[in-house]
């Protein structure tokens, strides 16, 4: 079937983009997708800047469009929605120009509302559309062809599609060797009580990689345990005339958090809109195990676990600290009694003060108290942002940019 206009939204700062890009890009082609109707919209921040990812447009001239979204660009977004829309409010800013990925997805798609695309594809640029075949120790490889599931499901009516991972769920490192149990134990139990995905287990006893999806229906039944869906914004199709009409939230994270794919989960509501779960898979290779797409390149076996390495837990300690940053907003929003909210957060401050001359010390780490501290004294003002948001992005921001002109 001929598919509409499709803009692949990619937020990134690391090299590696190109690598995904590349491998997107033949991943449509193998969907029968016409490049001329495709449009990448890469919102890049520091180290990357924009001449590191010029050769995707050099490799493939048939592509639609690609576009760059820097800091710059973000900030020109936020003086046009003040000076054209009147508005005005911490939000916009928080919308746009904060870094992070829900800043970096947000922009990128005001940029394709305003070219008029028709279907919005998000990814991640370490989720490759490429799948395992066979046991850990002797892989071959695939083409996910991903895309495809996605495009039918909101060709037919679907505002938003929803797809999964194979590969390393989490960059989650193995730390058992070099961590004591009750240590591994109580930190991943702090980490659970603010999460949508993680379970107190998920350090003890952490999820090897992932080669198929035979769990599929013992996950969906944790997700649907807590309120919301469950989104990842890594393997995601969004419908540009849902977004125009107000049907689909903004990403949004605290300052210097994650948990935009939490919130976005929350704040979309499937009584008002049709949201599909398809058949679309991508690899995720939070470690950068990847380097290559050729025959040659790709490895014949995998590991079961990520060993603890002074870059791997570097890329561990990030995602903690950003999961620690929005778990204070999490559990506000998805809990209704205060008291409960309180428990759960005065859990986690003690589990954190507990271990922070250990384990956390030994993680480098030993601050991540204190960073939590910050983001529950934050959490009211982060609360009512991420509401005022949702409310203006559907109201007035989406509905504006789609097919507007840059004055």
């Amino acid at each position: 079937m001929p598919y509409p206009d499709i803009a692949i939204v990619m937020p990134t700062v690391r090299p590696r983009a190109v690598l995904t890009a590349c491998a997107i890009i033949e991943d449509l082609s193998a969907c029968q997708v016409e490049l001329g109707r495709t449009a990448f919209y890469f919102s890049i921040g520091q180290p990357l800047e924009k001449k590191a990812l010029n050769a995707i447009a050099s490799l493939y001239p048939d592509l639609k469009k690609v576009t760059y979204v820097d800091e710059r660009d973000r900030k020109r977004l936020v003086d046009e929605i003040k000076r054209d829309l009147a508005v005005e409010g911490d939000c916009i800013e928080a919308c746009l120009a904060r870094p992070g990925y829900a800043s970096a997805r947000n922009s990128a798609t005001l940029e394709a509302l305003r070219d008029s695309n028709d279907i919005a594809i998000y990814v991640d640029d370490d989720a490759l559309p490429i799948l395992p075949i066979g046991s850990q120790d002797r892989i071959r490889w695939q083409q996910a062809l991903f895309m495809g599931a996605h495009l039918d499901k909101i060709s037919e009516g679907a505002a938003v599609s929803i797809g999964h991972h194979l590969g390393y769920t989490s960059p989650i490192v193995d730390l058992r060797s070099v961590l004591a149990e009750p240590c591994l134990s109580e930190l991943g139990l702090a980490l659970s009580i603010g999460s949508e995905v993680l379970t107190a287990d998920s350090l003890i006893f952490p999820a090897p990689v992932s080669l198929r999806l035979p769990a599929l229906d013992q996950f969906r039944a944790y997700i649907g345990s807590r309120a919301g869906y469950f989104v990842s914004g890594g393997n995601l199709g969004v419908s540009i005339e849902a977004l125009a009409q107000g049907s689909v939230p903004p990403f949004y994270c605290p300052d210097s958090a994650r948990g935009e794919d939490a919130f976005f989960s929350a704040l979309l509501d499937g009584r008002r809109v049709k949201i599909a779960e398809v058949d679309s898979v991508l690899f995720h290779d939070p470690f950068a195990i990847i380097d290559g797409l050729s025959n040659e390149q790709l490895p014949q076996s995998l590991p079961a676990y990520i060993l603890p390495t002074p870059t791997s837990i570097s890329r561990f300690t990030a995602a903690m600290l950003g999961w620690l940053r929005y778990s204070p907003l999490w559990i506000t929003h998805q809990t209704i009694d205060s008291n409960v909210c309180a428990q759960k957060i005065e859990e986690i401050r003690t589990l954190l003060k507990r271990h922070s001359n250990c384990c956390l010390q030994y993680l480098n780490i030993a601050h991540a108290g204190l960073i939590f501290e910050e983001a529950c004294a934050n959490v009211s003002r982060d609360f009512d942002t991420m509401t005022s948001l949702d409310e203006l992005w559907r109201s007035t921001i989406a509905p504006s940019f789609h097919g507007k002109r840059c004055r």
